[in-house]
């Protein structure tokens, strides 16, 4: 539960970058994502204090999280400006890497993986692996998944602390849950931002099948 809290604060970073020119932006985010994890280690390894606050969340543990999110957005920029810069063997490579770090000097797996797991879950997720992209037709449910898993758990136990097959119930609900998000949320939200900047002439990044969505309606 704590995680939600740096993860909000990320999102409630965007409007800030995008306020920046294109290449100050990269530097923006590249240097945020410094900064919050060197602090992040500088309370894990550098002092004692704990500084708990929002969801009994400590600090140290915020600030080295948040890089993930800015280091991700520095990824994503470069893949617009670099062609084939999204490699799988070059994310192989930083699994790789992550595994020998981690087993080998310790926590210097944090920082390594600040640049080597942003690109892996970008670089992956942007295949387009058979199996998945028919289910795909359905609607892109994961953010839906995401998002309402938790609440619906939180739920299941509540009501029922002694119920035996908590995973399942909670996949029932869920699912469900994240279908009428993706059509009634996420997706209009989506086309609404592709129309936006059609209209105000901005070249589009939005994803292809919300266009494609779009002209199917």
């Amino acid at each position: 539960l704590w995680s939600l809290f740096p993860e909000v604060l990320c999102y409630l970073t965007v409007p800030v970058f995008a306020l920046l020119a294109i290449r100050l932006r990269m530097w923006a985010l590249g240097l945020a994502g410094v900064l919050a994890g060197t602090g992040g280690l500088w309370l894990f390894y550098g002092t004692d204090a704990a500084w708990i606050g929002f969801y009994n969340a400590d600090l140290k543990y915020l600030l080295v999280t948040v890089p993930f999110f800015f280091i991700g957005g520095l990824y994503r920029l470069l893949g617009e400006r670099i062609p084939g810069f999204y490699r799988a063997d070059v994310a192989l490579l930083g699994y790789t890497l992550n595994w020998m770090v981690s087993s080998w000097y310790g926590w210097w797996d944090i920082p390594v993986e600040w640049v080597t797991l942003p690109y892996m879950v970008l670089c992956f997720g942007r295949m387009s692996m058979p199996v998945l992209r028919r289910a795909g037709r359905f609607g892109d449910l994961s953010y839906g998944m995401y998002l309402y898993a938790f609440p619906v758990q939180q739920v299941i136990l509540g009501a029922r602390p002694d119920f035996g097959y908590p995973i399942l119930a909670c996949m029932v609900l869920t699912v469900p849950l994240a279908v009428l998000s993706w059509h009634l949320v996420e997706r209009p939200a989506l086309l609404l931002g592709v129309r936006l900047r059609a209209r105000a002439g901005v070249r589009d990044p939005a994803p292809q099948h919300a266009l494609a969505a779009e002209q199917r309606t």
